[in-house]
């Protein structure tokens, strides 16, 4: 009868790690595929560098940015997902942007842009 308890409860226990096993592996994998999603397709927060100047400039979750050479903080408003407005020293502009992977492409228009690599 002891075996019988003992298969039992060992029947019990691989099943458990088995599930418990699943579980975390599917977190794990989970979490390193949006890792690299969000490595290959960045979203525009975050920092870029530019591919010209070498000036970085961060896109902040809250709508401000941040510059190196700027000492008042500028705002950008996204308006589409080719649009911005940007708003720094008191003067507004609509800015064009394009985000091509870890490529940004950004300026008054589509003929004036300078590319950003993500940091």
């Amino acid at each position: 009868m002891s075996t019988y308890k003992s298969t039992k409860n060992k029947k019990k226990n691989s099943i458990s790690r088995i599930i418990i096993g699943t579980m975390c592996l599917l977190g794990i994998g989970g979490g390193c595929l949006y890792t690299i999603e969000q490595y290959n397709e960045p979203k525009l927060v975050g920092t870029w560098i530019s591919k010209e100047t070498g000036e970085e400039v961060t896109f902040n979750s809250d709508g401000t940015m941040t510059l190196n050479e700027v000492i008042e903080s500028p705002t950008y408003q996204i308006l589409s997902p080719s649009k911005m407005l940007y708003n720094i020293d008191e003067k507004q502009f609509e800015m064009y942007y394009n985000l091509d992977g870890r490529i940004l492409s950004w300026g008054l228009n589509e003929n004036n842009i300078e590319n950003f690599d993500r940091k």
